[in-house]
């Protein structure tokens, strides 16, 4: 039997202690944010640090930022195995398969997740799989004094097969 599981890592420290204290988001805005929005670009390396600040390019960086809310994922789609990657783990009879995608985006003020790349890459050609899925993700956004702020996050993708 095949198990595939997709687990949201934010941050290492306390977000979900943070994510508790957004405020609630109006249902027609989730509603709203889970419509497709364009084809995935060209998935890449992520760069060896990201320079992000919201006063420099607007964006809050990966981790704990004081007076940034950390944005939530409220529709978080499973990733699926590639036929690719299936057939190598049955042929090499590499049971139980264990792998791990961590694709860093971020999320903008709107929700919707931009600028993917990989952070740590899975076995098999599983990051373009995992992109998509993470692509396709909606969140409440980032908060700072209330007003939604674009905020870049790590994603951790769980490939699972027994």
């Amino acid at each position: 039997m095949h198990k595939l599981t997709t687990a949201l890592a934010v941050a290492a420290l306390g977000i979900a202690a943070a994510a508790r204290s957004l405020p609630a988001w109006p249902q027609t805005i989730v509603h709203a944010s889970l419509e497709k929005h364009g084809k995935m670009p060209r998935l890449s390396a992520c760069p060896a640090r990201f320079d992000d600040s919201l006063s420099t390019n607007g964006i809050a960086p990966i981790g704990i930022v004081p007076g940034v809310n950390q944005p939530r994922a409220v529709w978080a789609p499973e990733a699926a195995f590639t036929d690719k990657a299936r057939k190598e783990i049955h042929k090499r009879a590499m049971f139980p398969f264990r792998s791990v995608s961590t694709i860093a985006v971020v999320v903008d003020p709107n929700g919707v997740p931009r600028d993917l790349c990989v952070q740590k890459s899975a076995e098999f050609d599983l990051d373009k799989a995992a992109a998509e899925s993470v692509w396709e993700y909606r969140f409440q956004p980032a908060t700072k004094d209330g007003k939604p702020v674009a905020k870049r996050l790590s994603v951790e993708v769980k490939f699972l097969m027994n």
